[in-house]
């Protein structure tokens, strides 16, 4: 690999997980990896890391570009999507809701969905779009249903 490219690639994380847009607004003129994956933290993407810290126009960004692979996961399988509704990042949610490329049902390594892992980190408000969204079919298990979490489907 081509080490000044690499470190653009390095770069273009780093702006996604700082939310500098200036900056990579700059990079996505280059031909770097959009998917690039960053090794030394669980695989995390550019769009992983602002998904993660809730840095909606870096969202934005990166959606509008065609390179971007929108469920492109981490080393646990986790998607951005999975990552917004996990960190109670309810506008980037809401974004991503409003993209058709966005696998809203995939399960991490543990078989865990995103609509599952809102309710076990405690995102009402983001099980109420999520249950409310009428755009889109969410799946769950009945033992899921019927376990622990049916207190936060009814609230």
């Amino acid at each position: 690999m081509d080490v000044e490219l690499e470190e653009l690639e390095k770069q273009l994380l780093l702006a996604c997980k700082e939310g500098n847009v200036e900056k990579i607004i700059q990079l996505l003129q280059e031909d770097v990896n959009l998917n690039y994956q960053d090794k030394e933290n669980g695989d995390r993407t550019p769009l992983d890391y602002a998904c993660r810290f809730g840095h909606i126009e870096v969202v934005k960004l990166l959606l509008n570009d065609e390179r971007v692979d929108v469920n492109k996961i981490n080393r646990g399988h986790a998607t951005p999507f999975y990552i917004a509704c996990q960190n109670g990042q309810i506008e980037v949610v809401k974004l991503l809701l409003n993209d058709q490329r966005v696998d809203i049902n995939k399960a991490n390594n543990d078989g865990q969905t995103p609509f599952w892992i809102a309710c076990e980190k405690g995102h009402p408000e983001i099980v109420a779009v999520l249950r409310n969204e009428s755009n889109h079919q969410f799946t769950f298990s009945l033992s899921f249903f019927f376990a622990d979490y049916f207190p936060c489907l009814i609230s």
